[in-house]
């Protein structure tokens, strides 16, 4: 047997033991729990910041349209009062609102994302034409929520969105 003493068997070095194989599998699994965890927690914020984002954004565009006297066709001939954002269960709508009626034409709706749920302390803000701010006498907060995640929009009785 002395013709190939390279081929010569170790039996302490052939492999990896039961124990070893274990702990490199156990150590794999828990990194790929927490990965999944952390990918699901960043979804949240992100589709919890995309809904705030995007309530802030409309509630901006009711607040430029107030603000520069934007009117729909329909509204001819009468007074411009402001743009209204209504707020229902998983959707909101902004509609132009003239000499004190709602103008049905002008109206454009937009919903929520499936999970997230908002609070508010009023179901409408009416934005002020020209710039006299909304028909609200303090700040009011919009809270939405994603599971145990907040976002909050503040709109103050100036018009400011943040």
């Amino acid at each position: 047997m002395r013709f190939f003493p390279a081929l010569r068997l170790d039996s302490a070095k052939n492999g990896f033991t039961l124990i070893e194989l274990l702990v490199v599998v156990s150590i794999i699994g828990l990194i790929v729990i927490l990965g999944i965890a952390s990918y699901n927690n960043f979804n949240d914020n992100q589709a919890l910041n995309e809904v705030a984002n995007s309530v802030k954004t409309n509630l901006r565009l009711a607040q430029t349209r107030a603000f520069e006297g934007v009117k729909p066709t329909d509204c001819a001939g009468q007074s411009l009062d402001g743009w209204r954002v209504n707020f229902e269960a998983a959707s909101y709508t902004l509609v132009a609102v003239c000499d004190g009626a709602e103008i049905g034409s002008s109206e454009e709706s937009f919903n929520l994302s499936s999970g997230v749920s908002y609070d508010l302390a009023v179901s409408s803000l009416l934005f002020l034409s020209l710039n006299r701010g909304v028909d609200i006498s303090d700040s009011v907060s919009l809270t939405f929520s994603l599971g145990d995640k907040t976002k909050v929009v503040i709109v103050s009785s100036a018009g400011e969105v943040r």
